[in-house]
């Protein structure tokens, strides 16, 4: 008999998110899918609200934190930008997004999760726009509709391919170009 991981448990919840939302992510629909007992759930967790934490934090690490600190590796803008981009669209599945996002409507836990992240995502952009413009409140529009590109993309269905989504965001940035008071650093030679 195959030995199951936290992972494999973590991977299943997004299975079902995905298929049945966040309704399905019971005990008895994880067990009965994995072929595995309670008693090997509760080898990994403590309870259907400590699972309910672990699969938003890999969620959360993984789509939110990893590219960010991935992304800041880099130091200028178009750096950022670039890998930024790279990654959050390689890593982009709009059917989870939407998902959690249902989740926290209804879930106090699930909500706590995606106030948090979005805070992250938006301050990162901030942070990432004001290397562009020396205007704060600039950056924080652009970031905004960035951001606001971002997730409404994920809720069109059927959902926008790669080569698109990235047409749409390159014409989004040269409109933002003509939108930005260059700051400082970016006027220099």
């Amino acid at each position: 008999m195959e030995r199951s991981t936290q992972s494999t448990w973590l991977d299943e919840g997004f299975t079902i998110l995905k298929k049945t939302g966040a309704a399905g992510l019971t005990i008895e629909n994880l067990t009965r899918r994995l072929k595995k007992s309670k008693g090997s759930f509760y080898h990994h967790f403590k309870s259907r609200d400590d699972y309910s934490e672990k699969l938003l934090s890999f969620w959360e690490r993984k789509q939110t934190f990893d590219i960010i600190e991935i992304s800041r590796q880099e130091k200028t803008f178009d750096g950022i930008n670039t890998k930024l981009l790279e990654l959050s669209t390689k890593n982009l599945d709009p059917e989870i997004e939407v998902a959690i996002r249902a989740w926290a409507l209804r879930d106090p836990q699930a909500r706590a999760f995606q106030e948090r992240i979005d805070k992250q995502r938006f301050d990162f952009l901030r942070q990432m726009f004001s290397l562009k413009t020396g205007d704060p409140d600039q950056a924080q529009t652009i970031s905004f509709i960035r951001y606001c590109f971002y997730i409404g993309s994920q809720q069109l269905i059927p959902a926008l391919d790669d080569r698109t989504y990235r047409e749409i965001l390159g014409v989004l940035m040269e409109m933002f170009e003509q939108y930005i008071t260059p700051s400082p650093q970016e006027e220099s030679p």
